[in-house]
């Protein structure tokens, strides 16, 4: 079986992913040194609140490790996996 592996800035509902059977890997991001992780479309809240009465924002890539262990678990199972 091929599985298909992405972050969270793909787009997809958690309901699209399923019917797709794709792993959405959540990126982070930081409002004031307080970390977030993004979920899927429709799930995350307004951003616009939280990002206008803070003094730094930013995102963050999905580790390279997390990615590992997703694809680890992925191929033990048989999978092929795309990223």
């Amino acid at each position: 079986m091929l599985s298909i592996v992405t972050d969270s800035t793909c787009g997809l509902t958690r309901v699209e992913a399923e019917e797709l059977g794709v792993t959405v890997v959540p990126m982070t991001y930081t409002v004031d040194a307080t970390w977030h992780e993004e979920g899927f479309v429709g799930e995350n809240g307004d951003y616009a609140p939280l990002f206008s009465g803070s003094h730094h924002v930013a995102t963050h890539a999905v580790r390279t490790s997390v990615f590992e262990e997703v694809f680890r678990d992925l191929l033990d199972k048989g999978d092929d996996v795309l990223c």
